[in-house]
């Protein structure tokens, strides 16, 4: 009776937590309970870890899976956000498996596929995430994201455009249609769109400062492009110093600090085709310093050029050619007069 007893108040814990999130009294004797509160209270990500491992451990059937599916959702979220994608990934697909219709879970997993760039899983999910969230435009957005990596990009632009019918001051859905248009070449309809993204998100967004720049870039208004590119990394540094500063989680700094450097490359390109080899060059280890790998690449090539080669002249103009002194007019010879003849001498000869 006593155990029986037990089982019928856990349960009935159980419907409380989910119904009302206030537990009754029988809470304190049981530890997995007792753990999964205090996982759901606490906000430091190492402390939710370890109280939902907790929880997991202490699990038994008669708890229920929908709670066991709430503990591994949790703590993948939270690897996740810590941007640890191998534990994120096991507990995000132990909470679908015990749970198929937690839409959350789809959209985290295709979150997790495309940082590892499985773009195709990353669909997948993503796709079921949007059918089961159809009038979400973050969802549709991430899901033409993953179309737009995977280099199918008339159906990205689709979905872009869709998440901006569903929102139209969703400034996400509009750089992704400027993206997709400027790997399209259409350079006149990806100016009008990023247009629209700027009056939407306004001049304090790094990332449309950094996508005008690239416009600029691809029709060759380099020194446009420059200002774009120095616009956007000043933005970002102060974004990533905020991070820092906060109890943020660890994947939005990481992205943030993937994006300067991104920046940054492309600031180095643009002062390369400008000739400025020198200030290509620390820019490129600015990325370098960052995680971008093509970039270090390309600084120490950059580095071990010679400096005739490293800093070529801009091409001067030709000077014209002096014209040439004009020729002396030749001399006329001088005719000598012939004596003259009688007249049988100028018929008959002498």
């Amino acid at each position: 009776m006593r155990d029986g007893g037990r089982k019928l108040c856990c349960a009935g814990w159980a419907l409380a937590l989910a119904l009302t999130g206030f537990p009754p009294l029988c809470e304190a004797a049981d530890e997995f309970l007792l753990n999964l509160r205090k996982a759901d209270a606490r906000v430091e990500p190492e402390e939710r870890v370890e109280y939902y491992s907790r929880a997991i451990r202490a699990w038994r059937t008669g708890h229920g899976t929908g709670l066991l599916a709430h503990c591994h959702f949790n703590r993948g979220e939270t690897h996740l956000l810590e941007a640890r994608l191998d534990l994120a990934e096991k507990d995000l697909s132990k909470a679908l498996a015990l749970d198929p219709n937690n839409s959350r879970a789809y959209l985290l997993r295709g979150r997790l596929h495309l940082r590892a760039r499985r773009h195709k899983l990353a669909e997948s999910d993503l796709r079921e995430y949007a059918s089961m969230k159809p009038g979400d435009p973050d969802g549709r957005v991430m899901l033409a994201e993953s179309k737009e990596r995977g280099g199918r990009l008339q159906e990205a632009l689709r979905d872009f455009r869709y998440a901006a019918r569903l929102d139209s001051l969703n400034w996400r859905a509009l750089l992704g249609q400027t993206r997709v248009l400027t790997s399209l070449r259409e350079y006149g309809p990806a100016a009008e769109v990023l247009a629209k993204a700027e009056a939407v998100g306004g001049n304090h967004e790094p990332a449309l400062a950094v996508q005008a720049a690239v416009l600029k870039a691809e029709t060759l208004r380099l020194a446009e492009a420059l200002e774009d590119f120095s616009r956007a990394i000043p933005l970002y540094e102060e974004r990533a110093g905020d991070l820092q500063r906060s109890t943020v989680h660890a994947l939005d700094l990481r992205e943030c600090n993937e994006a300067l450097a991104g920046a940054y490359y492309g600031r180095g390109s643009v002062r390369e085709k400008l000739l400025d080899p020198a200030g290509a060059l620390a820019d490129y280890r600015e990325a370098c310093r960052l995680g971008h790998a093509r970039s270090c690449s390309l600084a120490e090539s950059l580095a071990k050029k010679p400096p005739s080669e490293a800093a070529p002249e801009p091409p001067k103009p030709v000077p014209a050619a002096k014209p040439a002194p004009p020729k002396p007019a030749p001399s006329k010879k001088k005719r000598f007069r012939r004596p003259k003849s009688d007249p049988g001498e100028r018929i008959y000869g002498a």
